[in-house]
């Protein structure tokens, strides 16, 4: 949230109904910061102040739902930080809805960044291979510390970063 060191500790939940594009938005609560949790905004139509790729300010659509996103809702700025397991398998399930989540969308973009970038991917990949035998797989800390090295991180928003690295298994070694 927006404003001063207070409203910036705040955090709500925020659920967007889908069947009528509704939005509501409940506060935790703060234990000793006189904040009491509940009904922060109540279920209904709202304008989005900050659309993604638009200066014109409009309702709300499920597509403005994502990680890393900044919305513009009555006056505040609302960073969305974290989706729950259940709304990333509705997104991921509906790939063209919401192309964020879609594992191959978002991989031809980082490529596209990689080609106009001028960047070796054979290169990058070789020296990051540090497996013996070199079984051409590199873990998700790795992946991701070579795309911030890269300045790709700074291109993509939060899900798209999200979306690569949920396809790496879990790297015992590292706990990633």
């Amino acid at each position: 949230l927006s404003g001063s060191g207070v409203n910036k500790s705040r955090k709500f939940m925020l659920t967007f109904y889908l069947e009528d594009d509704t939005i509501q938005i409940y506060e935790e609560a703060e234990r000793n910061s006189g904040i009491a949790s509940g009904v922060f905004l109540r279920r209904g139509v709202y304008t989005n102040e900050l659309p993604f790729n638009s200066n014109v300010p409009r309702s709300f659509v499920p597509q403005d739902i994502y990680l890393g996103n900044v919305l513009g809702l009555n006056g505040f700025e609302v960073r969305i930080t974290e989706v729950d397991r259940l709304s990333m398998t509705f997104c991921e399930s509906c790939r063209e809805e919401f192309p964020l989540f879609d594992t191959f969308k978002v991989t031809n973009r980082v490529l596209q960044l990689l080609i106009d970038k001028r960047i070796n991917i054979r290169s990058v990949l070789t020296s990051t291979d540090i497996s013996s035998p070199h079984s051409g797989l590199i873990s998700r800390l790795r992946f991701f510390s070579e795309m911030d090295g890269l300045g790709l991180c700074e291109e993509l928003v939060d899900q798209e970063i999200l979306t690569m690295l949920s396809r790496f298994e879990t790297d015992d070694n590292n706990g990633m």
